[in-house]
Order: structure tokens, then C-alpha cells, then sequence
């Protein structure tokens, strides 16, 4: 990959990263309320802030690990099979730490019971 385009890549990064919210504890705060309606309610929708703060949180990590690589000149080398992982997949999502292919099978393993077998599939 160019060096031109790893710049280009860097600088949308870091504005993804500027750009992301700040998330607050005060979201899934939990409140006292008499009615039983108003618990589930409550707690249906602590649920989905809990859910937002942890996609969040990993999108940050994972873009963070994108500038790393940059850093480190690893940038877009796919993290298993070490191919390179495309421009168009890159433009797409610029914090991919995998090739297509690579990133299918690691979202299969994860479905699977007991996941993380793909491990010992890529190195065996």
C-alpha cells in the first residue's frame, strides 16, 4: 500500500476517533420507581446503554489498534494470514484488522459453540 493512502487512512481514523461519543455511566444509573412497568422499561433500556457504551468502547479499541499498526507499518496486513487486506475493505473499514476471508472465518468461530477454534486451525 501506498504511503499516501496510509496517511489518508491515519488522518480518517484519528477523525473517526475525535468523533466518537462520550458515554456516561449516568445512562445505566439504576432508579428506584414504584411501578413494575416502569422497572422493566428502566431496565430495558439500561440493557441498550450498556450495549451502545460496549460497541463503543470496542470500536475505539479497534481503531486505536488501527493506528497502532500504522505506526508500527503494519497496516493493512491481515492480523492471521498475514495476506493484504484490500483498499476497497479498508475504505469501507478503515479499522479492519482482517481480510475478508480471515474475518468470515473468525465471525463463524465465534458462532460456534465453544468458539476460538479458529486459532488452532489458522496455525495447524
Amino acid at each position: 500500500m501506498e504511503k499516501e493512502q496510509i496517511s489518508q487512512f491515519q488522518r480518517v481514523l484519528e477523525v473517526l476517533l475525535a468523533d466518537m461519543p462520550s458515554q456516561t455511566r449516568d445512562e445505566i444509573a439504576i432508579e428506584n420507581v414504584a411501578d413494575a412497568l416502569d422497572q422493566v422499561q428502566q431496565g430495558e433500556e439500561r440493557d441498550l446503554a450498556i450495549r451502545r457504551i460496549e460497541s463503543a468502547f470496542s470500536r475505539i479499541q479497534s481503531i486505536r489498534m488501527a493506528l497502532d499498526r500504522i505506526h508500527a507499518g503494519e497496516y493493512g496486513t491481515c492480523l492471521r494470514c498475514e495476506g493484504e487486506i484490500s483498499a476497497k475493505r479498508l475504505q469501507a473499514i478503515p479499522w479492519a484488522g482482517y481480510c475478508i476471508r480471515c474475518q468470515e472465518a473468525v465471525d463463524w468461530d465465534a458462532r460456534q459453540p465453544g468458539g476460538g477454534r479458529f486459532d488452532s486451525l489458522i496455525q495447524g
